[in-house]
C-alpha cells in the first residue's frame, strides 16, 4: 500500500528498511516450545532507556498534559455532553452518505480503521510524471510539486480478474516481489510503471457509486430525506458495464489516536487550523461560517487549532470516491439532517457509553442548539447562497475543497416565493459544516489507546509481570530504541513525530536536516519518503492542495521567499500565515559569532549532529535571530 511520509532524512532513509525488518523480526519473533529465551537488560534499564529517548505511558503523558490535544472551545460550545452525543450519532449515522448507507464509521468499523477486503483496489490514480522541477538559477527548490498527473486508470496485477469488486486474498500480499536497482518498476509514457510481476494497484477503501447530485427530496417524514441524482457510467469501477462502488485513492487509516496527529491524512492535508468549511484551514483565506447578532447575520473567520480532526472530518462527506455524489454541498447536508432524528433505523447497544438507547424524538437540530452557542444557529432568517466555490484542478484528485458561496438574507415570507428555494438555508443549515467537524472532532478525541501492554508496562516497576509485554517485547524495544533507531521518527508517547507534541504549537515544523543524499534541506517534521515506492505514484506531502498551494509548510517557506506561485489558475503567492514560522532554535556559524553573540554575516544555520559540520539556512536580515518573514530590514532570505 503506498502510504507513505514525505522527505527522505539521512538516518531513515539508510537504516529504514534494515530498522523495519528487524523490528518486524523482534515483534514477531517466537521461540521453540520449551526454549529459554533471557533479555540481558532489566526491565528498569530498559524503561529509563525508554524515556531517555522520550518514549512514556500515553497514559501518564496526557495526565501530565492536562488531557488530549484540543482546541479551547469556549467561544462556540455550550455543553460539551451534548457535543460528545452529536459527534459519536453523526460519525456513526449512515444517511450523512449521499447513499443512505455510507457512514464515516463505513471506513474505520474495525479497530478505528477498513478492513474490507471486496472491492478495495484503486489503480493509482494519483501517479504523476517523473520530472523534477529545480529552480534553474539558485537549484533551491527540488521536487516533484509542477509535476503533472499521470494518473492510472488500468488495474496491473498479474492475477487474473484483480480490479473492481475483486476479493482479496493473503496470497495477492505483496504487491511488489521484484525490488532491488530500479527492477520493480519500468518507464511508461514518461513516467514510471510496475515491472512485471508487479503492480502499483492501491489495497484502499470502497464509497459511493459515481453520481451527480440533484438536490435533496425532503419527505414528510425527515428521517426519510434522501439525496437525489443522475447515476453515471464509472469508467474505472465497472464490470463489463456494471458499475461498482468507487474505491479512493489511499487506504483508510485507524482514527484510533488520530487526535494526536497536528495534520492528519496521509498527506496530512487536513490542516492544524480548521476554518469552518473544509479541511485546508489558514490556506483557504476565504473560508467563512456566518453569525447571527439579532436580525442580522455576519461572516466570521475561524481559525481554530490544534483541530486537524475538524478538518479532517469535513472531508470526506463531500468526496465523489467516499461519501458523496458529486456537486453536493455542506448546507445540501444541513437541510437533508437537521430534522432527521439521530441513528434512526440503526441499532444503538445498550450498553453504549455515550449514546442513549434511543432518541426518543430528538432531532440533530436539537442536539446542536444543546451543544452549539446560539449566534451560530438562532435565526428566523433564511440564507439565500450562491453556487458554492469549488476547487477541482488536481487531475486525478478527488476535491474536498469547498466554501459556501455568497449569501443573502431573505425573510421568510419573501423566501416563500423565490424559485430557487434549493438554495436558500436555515442558518444552522448553512452552519453544519462547522457543527459536524467540531462535534465529529469532539468525538473521536475519545478514542485513545493509552492502556496497552507497552503502556501498562512503562507505568510498572521492577521486574512486573505484564500480559503482553514480556521478554521478546523488550527485546523488540531494545532494537526499536537503538539498533534500528525506529525512534527517530516514530517518537514520543504516540510514536510519531508528526504529533502534537513534538509540533510545538506548530514552531516545531519545518526542519532542516541532511538527507539521504548528503546535502542540507528543509523537511516536514514527522513525513518522511523512505523510498518503500517510487515517489511519482504518490507525491504525498510534496503535492498540492486544490488550490494549488503546497500541502508542505517547508516548501510553502521556500515558496513564499523565493516568489514561487501556486498551480492554480491564475497562480497565485502564498498568502497566509505558514505554519513552523519564524523557523527557530538555529545558530550562527561557530567561527562567525562576535564577542556579544551575534552572526557577523547574519547567517543562520544548524549543525549536523554526525558530523559537527555547520550547514546555512538562512540570511537574518531582519535581525530577529530565526528564518522567516522578514521586518523593517527586508525578507529573511533561505
Amino acid at each position: 500500500m503506498k502510504n507513505r511520509r514525505f522527505m527522505s532524512r539521512k538516518k531513515c532513509f539508510k537504516k529504514g528498511i534494515t530498522a523495519l525488518l528487524a523490528m518486524i523480526l523482534s515483534m514477531t519473533l517466537t521461540f521453540p516450545p520449551g526454549m529459554a529465551f533471557a533479555f540481558e537488560k532489566t526491565a528498569d534499564e530498559l524503561r529509563a532507556e525508554a524515556r531517555l529517548k522520550k518514549l512514556e505511558s500515553l497514559r501518564l503523558a496526557l495526565q501530565e498534559d492536562g488531557g488530549v490535544p484540543l482546541p479551547s472551545l469556549n467561544k462556540y460550545v455550550e455543553d460539551e455532553d451534548a457535543l460528545l452525543i452529536l459527534g459519536k450519532a453523526l460519525f456513526w449515522d449512515r444517511r450523512v452518505g449521499s447513499d443512505n448507507i455510507t457512514a464515516c464509521a463505513s471506513c474505520h468499523f474495525h479497530a478505528g480503521a477498513d478492513n474490507r477486503v471486496k472491492n478495495q483496489l484503486n489503480p493509482d490514480i494519483l501517479r504523476i510524471e517523473n520530472v523534477r522541477d529545480v529552480d534553474p538559477d539558485e537549484e533551491l527548490i527540488k521536487g516533484f510539486f509542477y509535476a503533472a498527473g499521470a494518473p492510472d486508470f488500468e488495474f496491473s496485477h498479474p492475477v487474473a480478474d484483480f480490479g473492481p469488486n475483486y476479493t482479496l486474498v493473503r496470497d495477492d500480499f505483496p504487491f511488489v516481489t521484484q525490488v532491488g536497482d530500479g527492477d520493480n518498476v519500468v518507464e511508461v509514457n514518461g513516467t514510471l510503471g510496475p515491472a512485471y510481476g508487479n503492480t502499483n494497484d492501491v489495497a484502499s477503501s470502497q464509497g459511493v457509486f459515481l453520481t451527480k447530485f440533484t438536490g435533496i427530496d425532503e419527505k414528510l417524514d425527515p428521517n426519510l430525506n434522501t439525496d437525489t441524482g443522475i447515476a453515471e457510467l464509472d469508467p474505472v469501477w465497472n464490470v463489463d458495464g456494471v458499475v461498482v462502488r468507487r474505491v479512493e485513492p489511499r487506504n483508510t487509516p485507524t482514527v484510533i489516536n488520530a487526535v494526536f496527529n497536528f495534520a492528519n491524512f496521509w498527506d496530512g492535508r487536513a490542516n492544524p487550523s480548521f476554518n469552518g468549511s473544509n479541511p485546508f484551514g489558514r490556506n483557504d483565506t476565504g473560508a467563512r461560517i456566518l453569525v447571527a447578532q439579532g436580525k442580522k447575520v455576519s461572516e466570521k473567520i475561524v481559525d481554530l487549532k490544534p483541530a486537524s480532526l475538524a478538518s479532517q472530518a469535513v472531508g470526506p462527506p463531500l468526496s465523489k470516491f467516499e461519501m458523496s455524489f458529486f456537486g453536493r454541498s455542506w448546507p445540501d447536508i444541513g437541510k437533508k439532517m437537521v430534522e432527521m432524528n439521530p441513528l434512526q433505523g440503526q441499532e444503538i447497544h445498550p450498553n453504549d457509553s455515550v449514546l442513549p438507547d434511543d432518541f426518543d424524538g430528538t432531532t440533530y437540530a436539537d442536539l446542536i442548539k444543546a451543544a452549539f452557542k446560539s449566534e451560530l444557529w438562532d435565526s428566523d432568517q433564511l440564507i439565500e447562497l450562491g453556487a458554492p466555490d469549488t476547487f477541482t484542478f488536481l487531475q486525478g484528485q478527488d476535491s474536498f475543497a469547498q466554501r459556501n458561496g455568497a449569501f443573502t438574507v431573505i425573510d421568510p415570507k419573501a423566501a416563500k416565493k423565490l424559485n430557487n428555494a434549493a438554495n436558500t438555508f436555515s442558518l444552522m443549515e448553512a452552519n453544519f459544516s462547522f457543527f459536524f467537524g467540531i462535534a465529529v472532532m469532539f468525538y473521536q478525541a475519545t478514542l485513545i489507546s493509552d492502556q496497552s501492554p507497552f503502556d501498562l508496562w512503562m507505568e510498572a516497576e521492577g521486574d512486573t509481570v505484564v500480559e503482553g509485554f514480556g521478554q521478546e517485547e523488550m527485546f523488540g524495544l531494545d532494537v526499536f530504541l537503538n539498533k534500528g533507531k525506529c525512534v527517530n521518527c516514530h517518537g514520543g508517547p504516540e510514536f510519531t513525530n508528526a504529533s502534537v507534541r513534538n509540533a510545538q504549537n506548530g514552531d516545531n515544523v519545518i526542519e532542516p536536516m541532511i538527507m539521504g543524499d548528503l546535502n542540507a534541506a528543509f523537511y516536514d517534521n514527522g513525513f518522511y519518503n523512505i523510498g518503500v515506492t517510487p515517489t511519482v505514484e504518490d507525491i504525498g506531502r510534496g503535492g498540492a492542495d486544490e488550490f494549488g498551494f503546497p500541502l508542505s509548510w517547508s516548501r510553502q517557506y521556500l515558496f513564499q521567499a523565493e516568489g514561487f506561485l501556486s498551480k492554480g489558475d491564475p497562480p497565485q503567492p502564498i498568502n497566509f500565515r505558514i505554519f513552523g514560522l519564524p523557523k527557530q532554535g538555529l545558530v550562527c556559524e561557530p567561527d562567525k559569532v562576535d564577542k556579544k553573540g551575534n552572526c557577523k554575516n547574519d547567517i543562520l544555520g544548524f549543525i549536523d549532529a554526525d558530523t559537527g559540520e555547520f550547514f546555512p539556512v538562512c540570511e537574518d536580515n531582519d535581525g530577529d535571530g530565526a528564518c522567516g518573514p522578514g521586518g523593517e530590514d527586508g525578507e529573511d532570505i533561505p
